[in-house]
């Protein structure tokens, strides 16, 4: 009688257990919910294109946003943490240039908005690397 009630309460244990590790999200559940921000982000950054100062600010507002919102998401996966990290830095940045460029073209400042046409340019390469990132890490590859 003694060995069946020490059964129930190890059976018991290991099915609570088991639950426990199975309420966490899947990192492809976790995957999806961050790439469907970066994408908002995407969409943000292309209406920016103009040159529009009023557009470039509006884009700025967006992104934070959308920064904000990719914050907000929570992750349990150790990788996917540091990219989302990756990712809130950069639209950080690209949020603050968005904002320099309107200035500098309200202002007709050439300097200004040359060296933030480069950093743009240094911006997309770092999102494209980060994009392939995480799609190989959540593709398993």
């Amino acid at each position: 009688m003694v060995f069946f009630r020490y059964a129930v309460i190890i059976l018991s244990a290991v099915a609570i257990a088991c639950l426990a590790v199975s309420c966490g999200e899947s990192k492809v559940v976790q995957c999806n919910k961050l790439n469907e921000i970066i994408n908002k982000a995407d969409t943000v950054t292309k209406g920016a294109k103009t040159g529009n100062p009023s557009a470039l600010i509006k884009a700025a507002v967006e992104l934070d946003k959308v920064a904000k919102t990719l914050k907000a998401v929570e992750v349990e996966d150790k990788k996917l943490q540091g990219l989302r990290s990756s990712f809130l830095i950069m639209y950080g940045d690209i949020s603050k240039s968005f904002r320099n460029m309107a200035f500098s073209i309200q202002r007709q400042e050439a300097q200004g908005i040359s060296s933030t046409l480069i950093f743009f340019k240094q911006a997309r390469k770092k999102d494209t690397a980060l994009v392939k990132e995480i799609n190989s890490y959540c593709a398993g590859k």
